[in-house]
């Protein structure tokens, strides 16, 4: 499947043998708040003259910042496009995708939390992506897409490239998996299986299959036609109790969501894209859904997690952010 860059589209269906094994963690929850990771993209604000421009410069990177914004900073330069990263949840290292620089394909690589020791978990011909640590630091699940057949499935993997194991087939496109808590079970989103994107779960083995939202993304026209859009960042709460989540409906409106796992109270928080929960499960950290004038990125955000007490963070406006995670330490 062709892979795009980060933030071009809602959701990207996509998709390296050098081994990081973590140290197994406790999968204890919640745990106390670290620097949030972010693909970040260098923007130059400025042209030779000293007027405003806002001119994005490819490829994009693996960053680090505050949770208030501040200090963002290159924390890996990715060499290739950077996709996404996620936390262990001992918060001792990082699962990231990457696309290498001629956008042949995207891998799964593991790094330690201080930059070092970029290592190779997966790269194949086909398209790895989304990677998402178990608990125990013992698996990565991930998503594997092949460009030219269409469509994607999860899977697992040890960190150190062996055991691999597939655990949806179906025909829809299945991705962006998400690990509960205690390990039990996966979240993902896939598409198809009902009309359109929706998120299900499913236990560790890829059994026991089981539908979260129904037409999350599904928009009704006035002369009747459905128009779908796109969902993605999926996440559990710290307690497990509660999976959030982007979607829009075909409108191209980002919105964040939060859903109970067995599909009740579904809720929109608020307009934005990207949100991750704060390992001590006190606050939601996302990115607006507009750049506002005299900025060339949208700001960032934090709530509380029924949506209120939203604050507008101050970060810098030279950089390009996606795919927000918070750092559990």
């Amino acid at each position: 499947m062709k892979i795009r860059k980060p933030g071009v589209v809602l959701i990207v269906f996509s998709s390296a043998a050098i081994i990081l094994a973590p140290g197994v963690a406790s999968g204890t929850f919640p745990g106390d708040n670290g620097l949030v990771v972010v693909i970040g993209e260098e923007i130059k604000t400025e042209d030779e003259e000293g007027n405003r421009t806002c001119e994005f410069s490819s490829p994009t990177d693996i960053y680090t910042m505050q949770p208030d914004g501040s200090e963002v900073d290159v924390f890996h330069d990715a060499q290739g496009y950077a996709q996404s990263a996620k936390w262990a949840s001992d918060g001792e290292s990082l699962a990231v995708s990457i696309v290498d620089d001629d956008a042949q394909g995207a891998g799964v690589f593991t790094i330690a939390a201080d930059g070092s020791d970029l290592r190779t978990v997966i790269d194949e011909e086909a398209d790895e992506a989304n990677p998402a640590w178990s608990p125990d630091g013992r698996r990565i699940a991930y998503e594997r897409g092949w460009r030219r057949r269409g469509g994607t499935n999860v899977w697992t993997i040890k960190p150190d490239g062996t055991d691999r194991k597939q655990l949806t087939s179906h025909r829809a496109e299945d991705g962006m998996p998400a690990w509960a808590p205690d390990g039990k079970r996966i979240a993902f989103a896939s598409s198809r299986r009902g009309g359109g994107y929706d998120i299900y779960t499913m236990n560790r083995r890829g059994a026991d299959t089981d539908r979260v939202t129904k037409n999350a993304t599904l928009q009704r026209r006035p002369n009747g036609k459905k128009r779908w859009g796109g969902l993605t960042t999926l996440s559990w709460s710290p307690d497990g109790r509660w999976i959030l989540f982007e979607a829009n409906k075909g409108d191209g409106a980002a919105n964040v969501y939060k859903v109970r796992p067995d599909g009740s109270n579904k809720k929109r928080l608020h307009e934005g894209r990207y949100p991750t929960w704060s390992p001590d499960g006190s606050k939601i950290l996302f990115l607006g859904d507009v750049t506002p004038s005299g900025r060339c990125t949208p700001e960032l955000y934090e709530m509380d997690p029924n949506g209120a007490g939203v604050k507008k963070l101050t970060t810098r406006n030279d950089v390009g952010m996606y795919h927000l995670d918070w750092q559990p330490r």
